[in-house]
């Protein structure tokens, strides 16, 4: 494509990832903006400038770029699914609280290995950027093959493997020399799009002895924490019959707790632990749906009111079945009344599924996102299709938190490369995904 041709009405789905050309006339919606009547210039897939078609320069260097006409859509930044175990496809109604049965999920996840987990992450990545999500914080085995899918899709990753030496479906030192290993492993195979965190399971699965090796690789490698934390009452009362503690009070003093660290779930919290995360600048990873299902939703009145960073994520399939971020905004937001949250949690919600992990992770010079649409932000970007079911759009923010669902996503843009186009992946074979993941559900069901 000639940068310089000034062709108008370009096709959408002609865009490759090394063209300079300007989304016109098209409404723009983040944490940051709301603007209708848009233009947006990209090239070689980083946003170059953005504004009201008012304030277009003409004379810019993008002036001549070619214009492709998009009134009947909103683009938005791309997600981030701060949570997830995706290689848990399979799993299917499996963990709702009134058929949880942890050892029967230990037992099928016993049966997971590197040859057929790539497969089995597949479903999950589709669900996800279906609903407009980008970016993951991936906690599971054999991660290293779960980065290899991540990458297939052209997505981007934080990936760690679930290290435990004393519960799970592979409860020993094994773990610990995996995800050093991993560590090498993603820095060799994989593009810059998959990087690395470390993900000790929890405080009742992993020893005293292994969280301090955990600690020490994490300082001499520079990397964050994402574990769960207190998420059920089975741990809350592990960690006070062991340690005379709260898992938030042991994990601080063995160090875990840092300004570093993405502890998921965090339900059953006293309020010295509250003040702990809040002292040690620890985010709070909250997953409505699956919370709600397995135990109850975190308490996020304290959150708020302490200024404790959070991230939403959907957790895997068998807590939550549905790795939809939208709706985990949407329900969020929902509750915020039955919760005695502020009026406008919608926009603290829409936060928690974009900008906020970007902040705490500065997502911005690993993967130039900022979860805002900024100028000099990579491509990383998702494309909703305007239509009568959420019209009329009186406010862009409410509209994508309260109206949007997944439906609408109809293009997912990834370092200005499509991942998703009219809802279908563009970088990984459909048909061939299908084969592969019923050839593997056959292995571990």
């Amino acid at each position: 494509m000639n940068s310089n041709s000034g062709i108008k009405n370009l096709s959408l789905k002609s865009i490759l990832h090394n063209d300079s050309f300007v989304l016109w006339n098209i409404s723009v919606v983040s944490p940051n903006k709301s603007i209708e009547n848009a233009f947006v210039a990209i090239s070689n897939g980083k946003i170059i400038n953005i504004g009201s078609l008012q304030d277009y320069n003409k004379s810019a260097n993008y002036a001549d770029w070619p214009k492709i006409e998009l009134e009947n859509y909103i683009l938005a930044p791309g997600f981030i699914n701060a949570h997830t175990h995706v290689a848990m496809s399979a799993f299917q109604n499996l963990c709702y609280y009134s058929d949880l049965n942890w050892q029967r999920v230990f037992k099928k996840e016993s049966k997971i290995n590197s040859n057929n987990i790539e497969a089995l992450s597949n479903p999950s990545i589709y669900s996800a950027v279906r609903s407009g999500v980008v970016g993951f914080v991936d906690h599971y085995y054999f991660s290293s093959s779960v980065g290899k899918a991540f990458d297939k899709w052209g997505v981007k990753a934080l990936i760690g493997e679930s290290i435990a030496d004393q519960g799970g479906a592979f409860p020993n030192n094994q773990s610990f020399e995996r995800a050093k290993e991993q560590l090498n492993w993603t820095a060799k195979n994989c593009s810059s799009n998959i990087q690395n965190i470390l993900c000790p399971h929890a405080s009742d699965t992993v020893s005293k002895q292994l969280f301090k090796k955990i600690l020490d690789l994490s300082k001499s490698e520079n990397l964050g924490l994402h574990y769960h934390l207190a998420q059920s009452k089975k741990e809350y009362d592990y960690a006070k019959k062991e340690y005379g503690k709260t898992p938030t009070e042991y994990l601080n003093n063995l160090g875990l707790i840092t300004d570093q660290t993405l502890a998921v779930h965090c339900l059953f919290l006293e309020e010295t632990d509250f003040k702990i995360l809040k002292s040690q600048g620890a985010m709070v990873g909250v997953c409505p749906l699956s919370q709600m299902s397995f135990e109850k939703l975190v308490d996020l009145k304290t959150i708020m009111n302490l200024n404790i960073p959070w991230s939403l994520g959907t957790d895997a399939v068998g807590f939550n079945d549905h790795m939809d971020i939208i709706e985990e905004m949407r329900i969020c937001s929902i509750m915020s009344k039955e919760l005695n949250l502020e009026k406008d949690f919608h926009l603290q919600a829409l936060s928690a599924a974009t900008k906020n992990l970007a902040k705490y992770f500065n997502l911005k010079q690993k993967w130039n996102f900022s979860g805002t649409l900024e100028e000099g932000d990579s491509a990383d970007c998702i494309f909703i299709k305007k239509d009568m079911r959420i019209a009329p759009i009186t406010d862009l923010k409410k509209t994508l938190v309260y109206s949007v669902n997944s439906s609408h996503i109809q293009h997912v843009m990834v370092n200005g490369d499509w991942v998703l186009f009219d809802q279908k992946p563009v970088k990984v074979s459909e048909e061939e995904m299908e084969k592969d993941y019923q050839l593997a559900c056959k292995v571990i069901l």
